[in-house]
C-alpha cells in the first residue's frame, strides 16, 4: 500500500469530509470549484493536463495572479503522488472596471481552467493521486473569499479521453494561454522618468508561431485590454497603442502611458501579456518583458514671469490691469452705480467733485491694501492663496450677499445711507456723500476679485511670490488702476455738459440700479449654492430675509428721535448677529461631482499628462463657478460651434480645474504658470507635456480655433 506524504492526507480528510467523496467544492456561494483531467485512465510514464475548474453565477469573477488595482490573486498549490505536477501560466484574464471609483482589476468570469501538465511516474501500477489546495476570492459587489481542498484519483491503464464538456472547457482555456516565441522581444532601450510621459516600443520576431506573417496580426480591442501587466505600478496607465510591420518582417508594438510616481529609481521592467489578434479572429497572447531605466524628474524652476522682470514693469502691468478690470462684468454694477452718483454731482464745483473723486479711490486703495494685507498674513501662516481666494470661503460670499441686498433696498427707497435732519444737515452738508463713494470704493473691490483681466494674473503672480512690501506696491498699483478712469472721467472738463441734468429720470435711474444689484445677489446667492450645496444657499436667503427686516426697521425709525434709533440699531444687531451665527455657512461642502457634461473631464496632473502621452491635444480650463470672466468665456467662445467642431477635428482631450473650492493641486498649477487665479487656459500638443500654451484671460473664438489647429500640427 503506498504511503501519501502527511500535507496530503490532511487535504484529502478535508476534502471527503466536506464533500462526501466529491471532488467539486461547493462551499463558497457563487462559484463551483473542481479538479478535471483530460483523460479518465492514463498509461504509466504517459502525460495528461489536470486542472482547477470555475464556475461562477452572472455577474462574479475571481483574480488572476495580478489583481489590477483590488482583489486578491488566484492560488493553487499541487502534490501528486506517483507524478509530477508542473502548473502551467495562467489564461490570460479579462479587464474590469469595479466600484464607484472603477479600480481597474483582472480575472476570469462564467467559466475557466487553471492548468497543469502532470507527468505519470513509470513505476506507477494501479492509480495516481492528484491533490491541490486552492485560494481565492469571488466578488460581484460584494466580495467572499474561498478555500478548496480537492483530490482526484486516475486509474493506470490504457488511456481514455474524458468527457465532451470537460474537453471543452480545457481547450477553452488552453486558447488564452501565452503563446512560447523562438526568440525573446527586442526591447528599444527606454529612459523613463518618473512621474512623466513614457514611450516604449518592442520588436516582436516570433510571428511563425503564431501560424501566419506578422502583417496578418493586430491588436486586441479594445486597447485598454490588449496589454495586462504582471504587476503594479506598471499597470496604472500603460497602454499598447499601435503596431508597425517592419520591412523585415517582425512586428514592432509601441506602448505608451506615464511613469508611475511609485516605481523606485533604477532598473525596472515592465512585464505582461500582449494580446494580438490573427487574421481569423483567434488570439494570440505573447509575453513580454521591457527593462527601462527609470530616473527622477529635472528640478525644475517655475515657468515666468521671471525674478528679472523690473518691478517698475510689474507695476505698470498692474496698473492696467486695474484700468481694465472696470471692462470686465464683476465691476458693472459699481459702474452704474457711479455713473448715477456722477450725474448728481454734474451740478456741484469742481472741489466737490474732486473730494467724491478722491474718496472712491481711498475706498478701493484701502481695500487693496487690507487685502494685501491678508495675503500676507496668510503666506506668513504657511496657506497658499490666489486672486480671488476670499471667494472660496461660504462665510465671505453669505456677508457680501447681505451688504447687495442692503445697497439695492437703499435703491428702492426702504432706508437711506444718512437721514439729513435739520439738526444735522449744516455738519454733514458739502461731505455727507463722501462716506458712500469711499464704501462704493471698497464694493467696487469686493466684486472685482472674482474677475481677472490681462495683465492682471501676471502681476498678481508675480507679486504673490515675492515679499511683502513688493505685494503691498502691485496691490496698490492694481487699485489706482482701478479707480483711474472715474477720477479722470469725473475731473475732465466739458463731461457735466454731456449727461443730462438731475430730474425725475433719476429715480428711475435709482430703481434700475436697485433690481442690477439684486441680479448681482442672485449671483452671489447661486456662487454660495456651488459651495454649500442647497441647504447652504438657504440659509443664505434666510440672511438676505434677515437683512432685508433690519433694513425696513431702520428705514421707518431713521427719522424719529436719536433714543428710538438707538434702540432700533440694537434690535438690528442683535437680529443680524443672531440670524448669522445660527445660520450662515462656514465651510465648503465637499465636491462630490466627478465629471461633466459634454465631454470634459476632470482635472488631474496624472490625467492630463496620460492624455498628452497618448497623442492628444489638451485642453485645460481653469475656472471658477464664482469668477464672471470664466463664465463669459465659456458660453460665448468655449461652446460656440466653430470651437467645439475644432475640439472634435483634432480629438482634443478637454479637462476642467474647478477652483470654486479650495484645491491645493490646482493652485500649485496656476502658480507653476505664473498666475494667481483663474481664468487660465492651457493648450497641450501631442506628447508636448512640458511646453504647454498658456492662453489670454479673454478668449476669441477665431484665437482659440488658430491655436488648437498650431497644437495639433506640432
Amino acid at each position: 500500500m503506498r504511503m501519501l506524504p502527511i500535507r496530503v492526507l490532511l487535504l484529502c480528510v478535508c476534502a471527503i469530509a466536506a464533500h462526501a467523496g466529491e471532488d467539486e467544492n461547493t462551499a463558497t456561494p457563487h462559484v463551483k470549484v473542481s479538479m478535471v483531467t483530460d483523460v479518465e485512465s492514463v498509461p504509466a510514464g504517459d502525460a495528461f493536463l489536470a486542472g482547477i475548474r470555475f464556475r461562477l453565477d452572472p455577474g462574479w469573477h475571481i483574480y488572476w495572479q495580478h489583481p489590477g488595482q483590488a482583489g486578491l490573486p488566484t492560488k493553487v498549490e499541487w502534490e501528486g503522488v506517483d507524478a509530477t505536477v508542473t502548473p502551467r501560466v495562467m489564461p490570460a484574464p479579462t479587464m474590469f472596471r469595479e466600484g464607484e471609483a472603477a479600480l481597474t482589476t483582472y480575472g476570469y468570469a462564467n467559466e475557466v481552467v487553471l492548468l497543469a501538465d502532470v507527468r505519470v511516474a513509470a513505476s506507477a501500477a494501479r492509480s495516481v493521486d492528484l491533490v491541490a489546495s486552492v485560494d481565492f476570492l469571488v466578488c460581484e459587489k460584494e466580495c467572499i473569499p474561498g478555500q478548496a481542498a480537492l483530490l482526484r484519483t486516475l486509474p493506470v491503464g490504457p488511456r481514455e479521453p474524458a468527457a465532451d464538456a470537460v474537453k471543452a472547457s480545457i481547450t477553452a482555456s488552453l486558447a488564452r494561454l501565452p503563446q512560447p516565441v523562438t526568440s525573446s522581444p527586442r526591447v528599444q532601450a527606454t529612459r523613463s522618468v518618473r512621474g512623466r510621459a513614457l514611450t516604449s516600443v518592442l520588436t516582436l520576431a516570433p510571428c511563425a508561431n503564431a501560424g501566419e506573417p506578422c502583417a496578418h496580426l493586430q491588436l486586441q480591442q479594445p486597447l485598454a485590454q490588449a496589454f495586462l501587466p504582471y504587476a503594479l505600478p506598471w499597470s496604472e496607465d500603460l497602454r499598447a497603442v499601435t503596431t508597425e510591420n517592419l520591412p523585415n518582417g517582425d512586428l514592432a508594438v509601441v506602448l505608451e502611458g506615464r511613469t508611475p510616481k511609485r516605481v523606485p529609481v533604477g532598473e525596472s521592467q515592465i512585464a505582461g501579456l500582449l494580446a494580438l489578434v490573427r487574421a481569423d479572429g483567434s488570439p494570440w497572447w505573447v509575453e513580454i518583458r521591457a527593462p527601462v531605466t527609470v530616473v527622477e524628474p529635472p528640478k525644475v524652476a517655475p515657468p515666468p514671469p521671471p525674478d528679472d522682470i523690473p518691478l517698475l514693469q510689474v507695476l505698470l502691468m498692474a496698473l492696467l490691469g486695474g484700468m481694465i478690470l472696470n471692462l470686465m462684468p464683476c465691476v458693472f454694477p459699481v459702474l452704474a452705480l457711479k455713473v448715477y452718483a456722477f450725474a448728481t454731482l454734474t451740478q456741484q464745483d469742481r472741489r466737490h467733485m474732486a473730494l467724491h473723486a478722491g474718496a472712491y479711490t481711498g475706498g478701493i486703495v484701502g481695500s487693496m491694501v487690507a487685502l494685501a494685507a491678508a495675503v500676507i498674513g496668510l503666506r506668513a501662516a504657511g496657506h497658499s492663496v490666489g486672486w480671488g481666494f476670499q471667494f472660496q470661503e461660504p462665510l465671505f460670499v453669505s456677508l457680501v450677499t447681505g451688504l447687495i441686498v442692503a445697497m439695492a433696498l437703499n435703491m428702492f427707497g426702504v432706508f437711506e445711507l444718512l437721514a439729513r435732519t435739520d439738526g444735522v444737515a449744516k455738519a454733514v452738508d458739502g461731505s455727507s456723500g463722501l462716506s458712500r463713494s469711499a464704501g462704493e470704493g471698497v464694493l467696487a473691490v469686493l466684486l472685482a476679485t472674482p474677475c481677472s483681466a490681462p495683465f492682471l494674473g501676471t502681476a498678481v503672480g508675480f507679486a504673490l511670490a515675492r515679499p511683502p512690501l513688493v505685494i503691498l506696491a502691485v496691490f496698490v498699483a492694481l487699485g489706482i488702476g482701478l479707480a483711474l478712469p472715474f477720477v479722470v472721467l469725473v475731473m475732465l472738463p466739458g463731461v457735466a455738459r454731456l449727461l443730462p441734468r438731475p430730474g425725475p429720470w433719476m429715480d428711475h435711474a435709482k430703481n434700475a440700479l436697485g433690481f442690477a444689484l439684486l441680479g448681482t445677489a442672485i449671483w452671489l446667492l447661486w456662487v454660495l449654492g456651488q459651495l454649500t450645496g442647497v441647504d447652504g444657499m438657504a440659509r443664505g436667503l434666510i440672511f438676505c430675509g434677515a437683512i432685508g427686516v433690519a433694513s425696513w426697521l431702520w428705514g421707518k425709525s431713521q427719522f424719529s428721535s436719536v433714543g428710538t434709533r438707538g434702540v432700533v440699531a440694537v434690535l438690528n444687531a442683535a437680529l443680524l448677529m443672531g440670524v448669522g451665527m445660527k445660520v450662515l455657512p462656514r465651510t465648503a461642502a465637499p465636491l462630490v461631482s466627478t465629471a461633466s457634461s459634454e465631454g470634459w473631464e476632470v482635472f488631474s496632473d496624472d490625467a492630463v499628462a496620460a492624455a498628452v502621452a497618448a497623442g492628444h491635444p489638451v485642453f485645460v480650463d481653469f475656472t471658477a463657478e464664482w469668477c464672471l470672466t470664466c463664465k463669459a468665456n465659456e458660453q460665448v467662445v468655449l461652446a460656440h460651434d466653430d470651437v467645439q467642431a475644432a475640439f472634435r477635428q483634432h480629438q482634443t482631450r478637454l479637462f476642467k480645474a474647478d477652483w470654486t473650492r479650495r484645491d491645493v493641486e490646482i493652485q500649485r498649477v496656476l502658480e507653476r504658470h505664473g498666475r494667481a487665479g483663474v481664468p487660465m487656459y492651457l493648450l497641450y500638443a501631442p506628447r508636448k507635456l512640458d511646453t504647454p500654451s498658456v492662453l489670454p484671460e479673454v478668449l476669441t473664438v477665431s484665437m482659440l480655433v488658430r491655436e488648437l489647429n498650431a497644437a495639433a500640427a506640432r
